[in-house]
């Protein structure tokens, strides 16, 4: 894939900013192909491991709130700064509950994949930034194949959530890397 080449290259041109971490953050709409991205970039990188962001939201109602931001911070990026190990909550899509942990020993790359990875309360710890663009369509029948009808029947309204996410927090602006799927 062209796009794990041209990100491989811009990582190697920036310094890490958690730490000695050097936090990726992947970011654009449901369907644009971020953890499909995240694993390769992983698959590439020695010493990485991938975050992903549907294991950080409190449901479908409250997935980008302030709350995720500060779990963020407080769970995974103050750890990596006080040089201890990760530990974060893993919400369970099933039970709409937050009822396991994660343990991560700080990687030299750090890749947080997923909806708001590259929003402004993270911002002062990505050392890259890539947003993914995806039509509404082509982003919803992706989400369709992988995750089936009952995910996809809450995608049109995630789809609104989400676009107004990125315009108040102008992601694909912050970007260094923009790629379209």
């Amino acid at each position: 894939m062209q796009a794990v080449t041209e990100i491989l290259a811009e990582i190697s041109k920036v310094e890490p900013k958690l730490a000695t971490t050097t936090l990726l953050a992947l970011d654009g709409p449901s369907g644009a192909g971020k953890t499909t991205l995240a694993m390769e970039l992983h698959a590439q990188l020695d010493n990485s491991a991938v975050i992903h962001m549907d294991d950080l939201y409190a449901g479908w109602g409250d997935a980008l709130s302030l709350d995720l931001y500060a779990r963020i911070f407080q769970q995974i990026f103050q750890p990596i700064l006080r040089q201890e190990d990760i530990r974060f909550q893993v919400f369970n899509w099933q039970t709409n509950l937050f009822d396991s942990w994660q343990t991560i020993t700080p990687p030299r790359f750090l890749i947080l994949e997923g909806v708001g990875a590259a929003a402004i309360p993270n911002r002062m710890w990505i050392s890259l930034a890539v947003f993914m663009h995806v039509s509404d369509e082509v982003g919803l029948e992706r989400v369709r194949s992988r995750d089936g009808d009952d995910v996809a029947s809450h995608i049109p309204a995630w789809q609104i959530m989400q676009r107004e996410h990125f315009l108040k927090n102008e992601t694909d602006r912050y970007a260094n890397v923009s790629i379209t799927t």
